[in-house]
């Protein structure tokens, strides 16, 4: 069973002090409005991304405490980020390791919230995937503007079987742009994605995620047919377990711009 996001390459205006930054563009919320206090309790882990070092290690700073591996030392890879720095992926040979990550099981309701600067011109490319050859997975997909007719798009498929087509606006490169996906692991099966906290789209896939034993990776998935290396920066990976993310709570963080502060 395969389960392919695949979304429009993205970019945004945010908050920014350095050269490669724009001018903040704040979303406004409604007087007397507040976001949940508990939500940051549903934090599983959080890849910050500031790795830079001599090692392959790139910290979970979450409870869930599941470091990554990086396919090269992360000083080779560590470049200006939204807050402090991030991971650039060269699109053919990076990657990182997190492993058989059990957050993503059968029933359990997830969101993943993240920074991208995408470089992407002409192929497809896999900010995250869990999906091999043997145990068939999900993959997170992203294309660029000009990529065939699918660039702007939403589409989703199981099995080879399904799909579902959604458009969403095309959305220039070489921006910083804060991203989440939520999926709601129910009848409904109810997912959704976001940018810069305006929500693009929603979906309902025709079949439930499958049980997928496959490695996690970020910046690439571990399948031939749908490598799909990542071209471009990755930084504050956030995966959000048993919760799916309002529309406060993602203004709240994108209006922050500064990554996720652990309670």
């Amino acid at each position: 069973m395969l389960t392919i996001i695949t979304l429009a390459c993205l970019a945004g205006i945010v908050a920014a002090d350095s050269a490669y930054r724009n001018v903040t563009r704040r979303v406004n919320l409604s007087r007397g409005v507040a976001a949940t206090p508990s939500y940051k309790s549903c934090i599983a882990s959080v890849w910050n991304m500031d790795d830079n070092a001599a090692s392959t290690t790139v910290d979970d700073s979450g409870p869930e405490n599941r470091d990554g591996t990086a396919a090269a030392n992360t000083s080779t890879k560590s470049v200006p980020g939204i807050l402090g720095t991030a991971l650039d992926f060269n699109g053919t040979s990076d990657g990182i390791l997190i492993g058989d990550y059990y957050r993503f099981l059968p029933g359990t309701n997830f969101s993943i919230s993240y920074w991208c600067w995408s470089k992407m011109a002409t192929k497809l490319g896999n900010p995250f995937g869990k999906d091999n050859n043997t145990s068939r997975g999900w993959i997170h997909q992203l294309t660029p503007t000009n990529y065939a007719a699918t660039a702007g798009s939403f589409y989703n498929s199981v099995g080879g079987e399904n799909s579902l087509t959604i458009n969403v606006p095309h959305i220039p490169t070489q921006r910083w742009t804060f991203c989440v996906f939520t999926y709601r692991q129910d009848s409904t099966r109810a997912t959704t994605f976001w940018t810069n906290a305006v929500l693009k789209d929603t979906g309902s896939p025709a079949a439930a995620m499958p049980n997928c034993s496959a490695n996690f990776y970020i910046g690439r998935v571990a399948y031939p047919a749908f490598e799909g290396w990542f071209t471009g920066r990755i930084d504050q990976v956030v995966i959000w377990t048993n919760k799916i993310l309002t529309a406060l709570e993602i203004t709240n963080l994108y209006n922050a711009g500064s990554g996720v502060a652990l309670p």
